[in-house]
């Protein structure tokens, strides 16, 4: 019993997807093809989950001197309009999220948001605050008060990565 429960904790651990906190942690910008405004990071902070085949997202998290989570102003990665906003809701586990239309098929998606400052219609700007980052819907264990970033390109959610020149 005690070996099988060991085997388990030790699989658990090794498929974990979570990251150490990089050293630098500079916002990162990369164009897309057919886009003259390169995207901007949209929280300070470190990956607490990766994109993954089950998990079509970045995390992103902060913490105080102390190692305590730490919610966040959440920036526009780049010009675009609201064209989803859901509050006050589960929402399938996202909490309050929104969505941003940036043109030429790119969306970005923002997740269990504190506090959302836009509405649908609204036109943002790179570098305009627009949320707060929170643990809205359903959000346990490491990822904590965390900014869920979704990226989508007609259609197909995408790895931010490929997008922010490999650093988030």
């Amino acid at each position: 019993m005690h070996i099988l429960a060991f085997t388990l904790i030790a699989v658990l651990a090794v498929s974990c997807s979570y990251s150490e906190k990089p050293a630098n942690t500079e916002t990162s910008a990369l164009t897309v093809p057919d886009q003259q405004q390169e995207f901007i990071k949209p929280v300070e902070g470190f990956i607490t989950q990766a994109f993954t085949d089950g998990h079509h997202a970045v995390d992103i998290a902060n913490e105080d001197e102390n190692g305590v989570g730490i919610s966040s102003p959440i920036l526009a990665v780049k010009d675009g309009t609201v064209t989803e906003v859901v509050t006050g809701v589960y929402d399938g586990g996202y909490g309050n999220n929104f969505t941003i239309d940036h043109g030429n098929g790119v969306q970005t998606f923002y997740a269990h948001c504190a506090e959302v400052y836009v509405a649908v219609g609204d036109t943002v700007s790179q570098g305009q605050v627009i949320a707060t980052t929170g643990d809205t819907g359903r959000v346990f264990g490491a990822t904590g008060i965390h900014l869920h970033f979704e990226m989508m390109v007609n259609g197909d959610k995408v790895n931010p990565f490929d997008y922010f020149g490999g650093a988030l």
